[in-house]
């Protein structure tokens, strides 16, 4: 009889722990995140990508490779800001508007560096002092992008990684939906 009751207290603690609900963060409202998968390759050529990153029917950039004649030893790829899109941006000689990497959980605001509507993620230019520059086989890379709208600005931040000089994949994004609010690498 003891070892029943003794199965019986037992099973109704280890339900009671399998029933426990766990808690976890959850997202920040003021915060847009989106899955993505947005790639290009120019496999040999030039090839360019409009993107309208919050679906509103406006393109938002453009993304760029170029890879003549499968040089891998001239090529360039980098993102272009149409509308009101800026990037995050820091000099590399003899780059002037390298895109900047930013740790995760590093904030992004006004104060965060350089802006340009155009950032160059990895350019390699054959027999140039200083080339190649950029995130090219580094893996994934927080980068930092800005909206203006009007005198304000919405800052963000995107995931991207460039493997073979030429290939850009730009695999998550999010921004912070407040104006003139700073928005950390990786939050949501």
């Amino acid at each position: 009889m003891k070892t029943i009751k003794s199965i019986a207290i037992c099973a109704l603690i280890i339900s009671a722990f399998a029933c426990k609900k766990e808690t976890t963060d959850t997202d920040d409202p003021n915060i847009d995140d989106r899955m993505v998968n947005i790639t290009i390759d120019s496999s040999g050529n030039s090839n360019n990508k409009f993107v309208d990153l919050d679906d509103d029917g406006t393109n938002d950039f453009n993304i760029f490779s170029t890879l003549p004649s499968l040089n891998k030893n001239n090529s360039d790829v980098g993102i272009n800001g149409l509308t009101d899109y800026e990037f995050l941006t820091e000099v590399q000689s003899p780059v002037s508007n390298k895109i900047k990497i930013i740790a995760a959980n590093a904030s992004i605001n006004s104060a965060t560096g350089t802006w340009n509507t155009l950032a160059s993620f990895y350019i390699n230019l054959s027999g140039i002092a200083g080339y190649p520059v950029g995130i090219n086989e580094q893996g994934d890379k927080f980068v930092g992008f800005r909206i203006k709208d009007g005198v304000s600005f919405y800052y963000g931040w995107m995931l991207v990684n460039v493997t073979g000089g030429h290939k850009l994949t730009i695999k998550e994004y999010a921004v912070q939906t407040i104006a003139d609010t700073a928005i950390k690498a990786g939050d949501k």
